[in-house]
């Protein structure tokens, strides 16, 4: 028996989010201070990522 294709949904090319370089989700626990600086930034994820960074230098 033939296989029909239908063309609709399945796997296409260069589809769906790109990949980046954050795979991992933390969650922690931070004061309401701190909490409010950080829900102030545009990017939280970005935020963090580069002030934890510039802590190992």
């Amino acid at each position: 028996m033939e296989r029909i294709s239908n063309k609709r949904g399945g796997y296409r090319p260069n589809s769906g989010r790109p990949a980046n370089d954050r795979n991992f989700t933390l969650h922690v626990r931070i004061s309401k201070e701190a909490n409010d600086i950080v829900c102030a930034q545009h990017n939280k994820s970005e935020f963090i990522d580069n002030l934890i960074k510039s802590t190992q230098q």
